[in-house]
């Protein structure tokens, strides 16, 4: 996880060729640490787990006036 995290940070280039790294990268370790019969299923993980994330941070509650 260290290592995942430390990769991260090295490819936080903002815009599509920051988006095409941080993929590359994903994918890299994905095909690398996962047994292939998993591989989809970790992408589907990792994929729902940014989509709760994302999900938090655009969540804004509503008030009553």
């Amino acid at each position: 996880m260290a290592k995942y995290l430390y990769l991260s940070k090295l490819v936080t280039v903002s815009g599509a060729s920051g988006a095409i790294a941080r993929l590359m990268l994903d994918q890299f370790l994905n095909f690398y640490f996962v047994p292939q019969k998993f591989q989809v299923l970790a992408a589907n993980f990792v994929a729902f787990a940014w989509n709760v994330i994302l999900s938090f941070k655009a969540h804004k509650e509503v008030t009553a006036k």
